[in-house]
């Protein structure tokens, strides 16, 4: 690199060719014009500008002079524009994505992967110059501003520093979509910033990185880590023994990140009691798995450890919440020659949970141990105790009337917010009729059609009841997978099917938690020990989404206490070794491990400079004449 390559516009170096006649007009002797004067006597001092008759005189020490160069100088390298390489970021507009997933807490010397893109975000912060703003984006997960788009170093200073990491897996999904928000790329859409550029501070183990691509918006990638000493568990669970009747296993799989062949034991414990050990030695960049067979177990917590200290604590530990098996009573009533009853006997068959009980409307008798009664066609005058299922039918409660009949409704509306059309859309289904009904206070439609509901939530107080109005053999719903995915549903809204046997969320992931008749407040208790209170809603679930961390957690109704385990088990957060390249969609972008580097220019100072010798010449030159 040249001595010009330091300065922007080099041709204004030209401008020191002014310094020559500057100096030559120095050296001019000056004209005097003659005068006739009576006297010399007061004439004397200026005798000392006579002594030559020359037009050039000896150039002398003069202060005017050299601050009049010094300025021509200062004012020359100002036009020059030079620079230095400086640490920071140089732009109008800065967005700071901020990775804080599991990886991120992998130690590395004296801290962490977090603390390492911290820091560098604070030195683009530090690095911003007057005029520029930025804006922070904390993302793992899901996304969160820390701080909107600003100039205040104070703020961006706070919400950087204010990051804390999550036991959570990297997605930039959510991070692109608020991007997009204030920069979309559709041109025909107003643009709240402009010329926004994002830097993205991450060890590289990001998913779904397409969707920064597809922005259209330059992206730097600010690499955080070097290390990839890390052992993790990457599954847990509990499966049947086949060879063994009524027999359990816990399944565990740990995956080896490092370069070299790694041995740890693994335990397995019921709350703090030890059922067993195992040796493991796994390959580079591999897996192994250890099984242990469970004893009768009652509800609580099953803890599986690796015994080791690696770089990355938070995947040695994993957990599983053990409850005893449910079984959900069902009672189909209906015609024996009903399609529609015939249908629903073989889907709920097929369910080992259900105790499926069939009869007619003729042999009808309610009894305390049914869970879910099922009417096909019929309904009976006086509606028993637990959750009711109306098909083709309408039930005798306040407010609601069949006021005719639809040929050939489409649907035409799905609420997927509720929990029994989780996972479905029978958008495609085809009927051939159903009944036209108002509906009561306080009942929703689910499924909706021009006219009326097609399946309505008419739940009361605390007692769950679904209306389908129309008969399900005379449409072709259960052809589709919307009706046994349907079905599952209905179980699981259930107060008995609202918790798995064996019950794993995946960290970020809610915990539904439904009101029960005796308690309409629950206290969700985390990890750490910190307790939230939770209001119910007698009819829907709520829902507890401050799971980021993973670590078992405890939801207290009343006099029922029930577990739950909430685990990373993510491989490619367990694989800690930085990403050197990060691939955005079809575009490759290298890492930049080092401080970020800019142009920063010098002209403002060097002007200033000027300035400053300029008021010293005035101030001389002014002293002189007065003295």
């Amino acid at each position: 690199m040249s001595f010009l390559d330091f300065f922007i516009t080099p041709r204004a170096f030209a401008f020191l060719g002014l310094i020559p006649p500057l100096i030559i007009l120095y050296l001019l002797k000056l004209r005097r014009s003659e005068v006739v004067i009576p006297s010399t006597m007061l004439w004397m001092r200026s005798l000392q500008d006579l002594t030559a008759n020359a037009p050039f005189q000896k150039l002398r020490r003069n202060l005017l002079l050299l601050l009049q160069i010094l300025i021509l100088l200062l004012l020359t390298l100002a036009l020059t524009r030079p620079y230095m390489k400086s640490s920071g970021i140089e732009g109008r507009n800065l967005c700071l994505l901020v990775d804080h997933s599991a990886s991120m807490q992998t130690l590395e010397g004296d801290g962490t992967r977090l603390a390492e893109a911290k820091a560098a975000a604070l030195e683009v912060v530090d690095g911003m110059e007057r005029g520029d703003k930025a804006m922070v984006i904390a993302f793992a997960e899901s996304a969160d501003v820390g701080c909107e788009l600003t100039d205040d170093r104070y703020h961006l200073r706070r919400a950087i520093e204010g990051i804390q990491a999550r036991d959570t897996r990297s997605n930039v999904r959510d991070a692109a979509q608020i991007i997009r928000s204030i920069a979309p790329v559709n041109p025909d859409v107003t643009a709240v910033v402009h010329g926004l550029e994002v830097l993205l501070f991450s060890d590289g183990n990001i998913q779904e990185g397409e969707r920064l691509a597809a922005l259209s918006l330059p992206v730097q990638y600010i690499q955080a880590g070097k290390t990839n000493n890390n052992l993790g568990i990457t599954r847990l669970s509990v499966r049947n023994d086949t060879s063994v009747e009524e027999a359990r296993q816990c399944f565990i799989q740990v995956y080896n990140d490092r370069d070299t062949e790694a041995q740890s034991t693994l335990s397995l414990y019921f709350e703090d009691h030890l059922l067993g050990v195992d040796e493991l030695s796994i390959p580079p960049g591999d897996t192994d798995e250890a099984i242990f067979v469970l004893p009768d177990l009652d509800a609580g917590i099953l803890r599986a450890e690796l015994d080791l200290e690696d770089a990355l604590a938070r995947d040695n530990t994993a957990w599983l919440s053990v409850r005893p098996e449910t079984v959900i009573h069902v009672y189909l009533v209906g015609s024996p020659d009903s399609i529609g009853l015939s249908t629903l006997r073989h889907v709920f068959s097929l369910d080992p949970r259900v105790n499926l009980s069939v009869g007619t409307p003729e042999q009808f008798s309610p009894d305390e141990e049914t869970d879910l009664y099922i009417f096909e066609g019929w309904s009976p005058e006086e509606l028993p105790a637990g959750t009711l299922v109306f098909i083709n039918t309408v039930p005798a409660l306040e407010g609601l009337e069949v006021i005719g009949e639809l040929s050939n409704p489409p649907v035409m509306g799905l609420d997927k917010e509720h929990p029994v059309l989780r996972y479905t859309n029978p958008g495609n289904v085809s009927i051939a009729k159903a009944l036209q009904l108002t509906l009561p206070e306080g009942a929703s439609t689910l499924v909706s059609t021009e006219g009326g509901p097609l399946i309505a939530d008419i739940s009361q107080s605390f007692q769950p009841m679904l209306l389908i109005t129309f008969d399900i053999g005379d449409s072709n719903w259960p052809l589709h997978l919307s009706f046994p995915l349907f079905m599952q549903n209905v179980l699981a809204w259930l107060p008995q099917g609202q918790v798995a046997h064996e019950s794993a969320l995946t960290t970020g992931t809610p915990i539904e938690v439904y009101a029960l008749p005796e308690s309409l407040v629950a206290t969700v208790a985390g990890p750490d020990g910190s307790a939230t209170t939770l209001a119910l809603d007698p009819l829907r679930p709520v829902y507890y989404a401050a799971t980021q961390t993973a670590g078992p957690y405890t939801v207290t109704r009343g006099e029922q206490v029930d577990h739950y385990a909430v685990n990373l088990l993510d491989q490619a957060e367990s694989a800690i070794r930085p990403a050197e390249n990060v691939q955005l969609g079809s575009q490759q972008l290298a890492a930049a491990t080092g401080p970020i580097s800019f142009n920063k220019e010098l002209w403002r100072w060097l002007l200033l400079g000027g300035l400053a010798v300029l008021a010293i010449e005035w101030w001389v030159y002014t002293y002189r004449a007065e003295y």
